[in-house]
């Protein structure tokens, strides 16, 4: 596993997926062209039209605050492109729990109150947020590290075996989900991102997942009773995604909004989809995967140049990446979806140069390299303009 590295070095935040162990996120505000809307969106039905039709849009669409450089001064540009792009802030707190502290209801470390407080900055009056935890750590195999001075160091004292159930464990998740919900007010909170994982890489562990789960949502739903409070999946092809229907049924009655991470050029089962090749029930599928409810994309991203990861090599073009966007927010549109989170703005061919030493240990870091709607140049994809196209639609 990689250090983190401290958000006035780099950027700090949420891992790559799963498999990336270094941390680059930073808060950062996300500003549409237009003012943000407050308020929350009306109800109604899709229209089902393509894109470049439909008159409005269902959904919020935002950006985490990823960063294609380390510079200071280049980072604001970074902020400066989301600003311009999006309506809503995608904040993703992957660096632990602060669990001794949660759970005594004390104060946390000073670095970790550092970063919400220099988060909650960027928000400007009115700015929407999305906010996404995991009590899950970074591999998806266990319970998440400890955050305080530094994010994901291993968990102090009596806390190194605690499992998910138990009730110390759980106490101290509904503590620290509160204090994150009472510092950014959300217009959405995730309780678990990718919970399906931790199914595929300890079942026994995903069984105490959902014990935990069944104590947090009722407490933070009756406290928060008008927040949509979910868990996130991870959007395997459909053939994997029915074989594990009946696992992730019992999570369904905790979690308001079915939300879903997806990259079909990663797809393990098939060493990924080119975009012609993306099944055409990709996203429809979550319609029978948890039938009635609202439907949201927490993560999402598609290559726009060749990839070669592991000796496996996915071809793709900016091109390529625009019809992806094409179809993903016309199905987003069509399936009525609350919001839509792409995970890069821009490619990190600047800060790739000071990470390259970590190819060695994980090649993966490459594959998110060139998802971002700008390139490395920093020059707008043609994905970019479908994506501003469905941004300047009024939100129903």
């Amino acid at each position: 596993m990689f250090p983190t590295v401290a958000r006035d070095k780099l950027p700090a935040g949420r891992a790559f997926l799963l498999t990336l162990a270094i941390t680059l996120l930073a808060g950062a505000t996300s500003l549409q062209a237009e003012p943000m809307q407050t308020g929350k969106k009306s109800s109604g039905s899709s229209s089902g039209t393509s894109a470049g039709t439909s008159a409005d849009r269902p959904f919020l669409m935002g950006f985490t605050p990823f960063h294609f450089s380390w510079i200071e001064d280049r980072i604001t540009e970074t902020y400066d492109m989301i600003y311009k792009h999006s309506d809503m802030i995608a904040y993703h707190f992957d660096e632990g729990v602060p669990w001794p502290e949660a759970h005594a209801k004390e104060p946390f470390h000073e670095k970790v109150r550092e970063e919400l407080e220099y988060r909650k900055a960027q928000i400007p009056e009115g700015g929407k947020v999305y906010v996404a935890t995991t009590p899950i750590n970074f591999t998806r195999k266990g319970l998440a590290d400890y955050w305080q001075k530094k994010e994901q160091q291993k968990r102090p004292g009596k806390w190194k075996k605690k499992k998910f159930d138990d009730p110390e464990v759980i106490e101290a998740y509904i503590n620290y989900c509160e204090e994150l919900i009472e510092v950014f007010d959300p217009e959405y909170f995730v309780y678990g991102v990718e919970v399906n994982l931790l199914l595929a890489n300890d079942p026994k562990a995903f069984k105490r997942f959902q014990a935990l789960a069944s104590k947090v949502y009722p407490a933070l739903k009756e406290k928060y009773p008008e927040l949509p409070i979910a868990l996130s999946f991870y959007l395997h092809a459909p053939e994997r995604m029915a074989a594990e229907r009946e696992d992730i049924a019992p999570l369904l009655p905790y979690t308001d909004i079915f939300a879903i991470s997806t990259y079909p050029y990663m797809a393990y089962e098939a060493d990924g989809f080119p975009v012609d090749e993306i099944p055409e029930d990709w996203l429809k599928q979550t319609r029978s995967l948890a039938p009635g409810k609202p439907f949201a994309i927490a993560e999402n991203g598609y290559l726009a140049e060749d990839m070669k990861v592991f000796g496996k090599k996915m071809p793709s073009s900016a091109d390529d990446q625009k019809r992806y966007t094409e179809r993903m927010l016309r199905e987003a549109a069509e399936l009525d979806a609350e919001f839509v989170v792409w995970f890069v703005v821009a490619d990190y061919d600047e800060l790739w140069g000071v990470l390259k030493w970590a190819v060695a240990f994980n090649p993966l870091m490459r594959a998110w390299k060139d998802t971002g709607l700008f390139d490395g140049d920093l020059k707008p994809r043609p994905a970019l303009g479908v994506w501003d196209e469905w941004l300047t639609k009024p939100r129903r």
